[in-house]
Formats: structure tokens, sequence, C-alpha cells
């Protein structure tokens, strides 16, 4: 600041000083900040133009201030992440220029555009993660199940569960269906170190699943605890995701936020894609209780995918969801997600979508045995593998697709008798359409396993042993 020549907008400024005026909000570092970078980067430029300052003058310091923001050295920040940045400091210095603007009437009323949400590109390519990420992320999650945290990130994977929920999970409350999916009772939920059974909304408290994948992490978790000697009375009473140097204790949220993001780091989340879902949780934030927005950013990436392939892979219905993850749906009210009957029909789409082919129950990875002379009826998935158990049997298909000029491939390492008849259904309507599952295309298998091994060439034993020293 110009000591020898104050302006029009720097007395002012003294003046507001003098008078030891600060906002209550403010703590001592929020409030040194503040008045440091107004200083710096507001006062110079405000007093050069003195009472000729308009709307136009204003813009243009915070453009200036966002590009200064871009080109720092120290920072290498995103343009997303600077505009943030600038706004959030912006927004303060209002307050101190409308009170400078108190203290001296003649000095021109100046207040800035706070609103960085506007200048946040729509970047909705990350509002999930790429099968680069998910694939390697996956079968991470299979290696580290003798770290409670890793079972954390499995239910908020695989599960759509809060953060502070899934640490609540009791393991004696899970229910193992059928040998291959997992019913999760969302009850309670880790606030301040205890375990209360009051959760965000009303909606919170519902049945989350589990596919395949995740019944077999519970598995391996289990044997691992027997291993260590627990009895299994014990182990019903034990947390599903505990603290990685005791597991009779429950985590901690926020070391499960921490553990969930450094894992996504490893496995191939970029900074880059981290700070623009940093931008998404500002402009498109989940909200609590109360209205506010939620700041966990494992929790909006890990949650938001796991949405995004349930509606977008799996075919669920938007209804189904917001059960399932806990929002508020009105229709919701009048399903029963308890019955055992329902749930495995969701299950069975959750299966739509295939990590790891090991850990999978589609129809695609898991063959069907096709029987001589007994038909089988498939339907709701988008392909199919089907093997003859111990002799040559002949299959007859009858194939109908969803969508009008869908294309159908069959692959056979037999013999083909028959060449395909096309038939075409009635003309496609936008009634027919409205309510149709959107079944997305699984990666092969080749994929898959190509995708797999970037994961096995993770080092995860060096990653095991950083977060445990955390």
């Amino acid at each position: 600041m110009d000591t020898a020549s104050p302006g029009l907008f720097t007395n002012a400024y003294r003046s507001l000083r003098d008078q030891g005026l600060r906002n209550d909000n403010w703590n001592d570092s929020t409030a040194e900040g503040t008045f440091t970078y107004f200083e710096k980067n507001i006062l110079k430029p405000l007093d050069q133009l003195g009472t000729d300052v308009t709307l136009e003058d204003v813009q243009a310091i915070k453009k200036q201030l966002i590009q200064k923001a871009v080109e720092n050295k120290r920072s290498s920040r995103s343009p997303d992440v600077a505009t943030k940045s600038v706004c959030q400091y912006l927004f303060r210095c209002n307050w101190i220029l409308h009170q400078m603007a108190e203290l001296d009437l003649t000095l021109p009323r100046v207040t800035f555009d706070s609103n960085y949400s506007a200048e946040i590109p729509m970047t909705e390519q990350f509002k999930f993660v790429p099968n680069e990420v998910r694939v390697p992320f996956a079968y991470a999650l299979t290696q580290l199940t003798d770290n409670g945290l890793s079972l954390g990130a499995s239910a908020m994977f695989l599960m759509g569960t809060r953060t502070a929920e899934a640490c609540a999970i009791k393991i004696g409350e899970l229910a193992l269906r059928d040998g291959w999916y997992v019913d999760c009772p969302i009850l309670f939920q880790i606030r301040n170190g205890k375990r209360i059974p009051r959760l965000k909304t009303n909606a919170a408290y519902r049945h989350a699943l589990g596919g395949y994948l995740m019944y077999r992490l519970i598995d391996a978790r289990c044997t691992y605890l027997r291993q260590l000697g627990f009895t299994e009375t014990e182990i019903l009473e034990m947390p599903l995701v505990s603290h990685p140097k005791d597991c009779t204790q429950y985590a901690d949220p926020s070391d499960l936020s921490a553990y969930a993001k450094n894992l996504l780091l490893a496995c191939g989340l970029t900074q880059e894609q981290l700070l623009t879902a940093a931008a998404l949780i500002t402009r498109e934030p989940d909200l609590d209780e109360e209205g506010k927005p939620e700041t966990d950013i494992s929790a909006y990436i890990l949650r938001r995918d796991w949405v995004g392939r349930a509606a977008n892979v799996c075919g669920m219905s938007s209804m189904d969801i917001d059960y399932l993850v806990g929002h508020k749906n009105p229709a919701v009210s009048g399903k029963d997600y308890t019955n055992p009957d329902i749930q495995e029909q969701l299950a069975r789409q959750l299966e739509r979508y295939v990590c790891l082919p090991d850990y999978s129950r589609h129809p695609y990875f898991s063959p069907i045995s096709a029987q001589p002379r007994k038909p089988a009826d498939l339907n709701g998935y988008g392909a199919y593998r089907i093997c003859a158990c111990e002799q040559p049997v002949l299959v007859t298909l009858d194939v109908t697709t969803c969508e009008c000029g869908e294309d159908v491939r069959i692959l056979t390492d037999g013999i083909a008798i028959t060449p395909p008849t096309v038939k075409y259904a009635p003309k496609d309507t936008p009634a027919l359409r409205l309510n149709r599952p959107l079944i997305g295309r699984i990666l092969s298998q080749e994929q898959c396993y190509a995708l797999k091994e970037a994961g096995m060439n993770l080092d995860l034993a060096s990653f095991h042993a950083k977060e445990e020293s955390i």
C-alpha cells in the first residue's frame, strides 16, 4: 500500500482499520488473509480509478485477479479453482467495501460480483469416474481387505453410502443373501466419534444394496478377522469399517474420506479431475438436513459415480436410485424395499455393470449352461455367454432388442446351422421409450483384464503402509 500519497479508497480503508472493525464471522486467520488480499490487490486499482470507477472497471479488476491466480507458479491452479478462490476473497472484500462506504458517504459504492458458479464451465464430463480408474480401484479394494478403511471405500463405491454412514456399519447387521448379494441397513452414522441413530434426513434410513463384488469383499474381510483369532460372535459385533490399527474401533469419517481420495489418486484419478469435482461440489452440492452443502469430496465423487452407473448402465429407475442412496422421493413410500424379492431384483440390476469379471454374476461372465430341450428366458442384460455342458447342443435363439435398429451380434466357436431371420418390431414411439431402462454396454473380457492389469501394477503394499502410518 502506498503510504506517501493515499487515495480516496485508501483513506476510507485506514479509517476502517483504525476503528478495529471486523466481521464477527471471521476468525483471526480469515480476517488477516482478507485484509492482506484487499490491500495488495484491491486498493491500488480503486485509488487509481477514484470517483470515476464504473461497473466495467470492477469487472476488469476481477478478471485480472483470476488471470493472476491462474498464472501463479506456486499454486498451478486450473481456471476453475482460481475463479473459485478469487471469488471467495471478493465476497469478503465486499463486506470491507460496504463498511468503508458507511464510514465515508462520498465514497463510490463498489461491489464485486462474487458469484463464481456462473464462471465455472459446465464440466459435465467428470460426474463419473472413468473406467480407467474404476477397474484398478475395484481391484485394489480386493487386495486391501486387511485394512478396515478399504471396506468403507467399498461401501461408498458399491453401495452409494455417505462416509459417516459407512463408518457406522456393524458386520452383524449385514445380511449376505443367496450367496451373492448384500442387504445393508443404514440406521446409524458416526458423529463426533460416536455411533448415533440420527441420520441426515428421514429418507437416509434405508436398506442399501451391494452386488457380488461387495459380497466377496465382506466375506474376505470376515475371513481375515477369523485368521486374527476372533470368534464368529465377536466378528458380528465388530465394525465393518474400522480404524486401520484397531479392527474393533469404528473408523473416523474424515480418515475414510482421506483414504478413499488417496486410493482414487493412486488408481489414476488426476489432480485436474479432482479439481473439477471440487468445482462441481460447489456448483451442484448435495445438501444435508439443514440445507447446507456437503463438503466431503470423496463421498461426492463415489456417490455420484454410483448413481451414474445405476441410471445409465444398470437401467435402474430414478425412484429406486433415490431410495438406495437416501434421497427424498415421495414415490418411494409405496414400495417395500425390505422384501427379498425386490432386493434380489435390484441387486441383479446392479450386476449389469462389471468392474471385475471374476467378481461378477453378469451372465456374460458367468456362463449359462445350455440344457437339451430346456428353454431359458434370458431377460434384463445386454450380453450373454452360453456354453454346452458335456456334448454339443443345438441352440435356437429368439432375440428382441429394446431399441429399434440396435445391433445384435452372435459370436460362436461352433457352427451356425441356419442364418438368422430378422423381424422388425412395430413402429417405436416416444411413449414406449419413456420408461425404457438404459442398459449400457459392458466392457469386453479383454478390456476388463487390460484395465485390471493397471491395478495389478500398483504398489499397493507401499500405499497400505503409507496410509497406516498416517
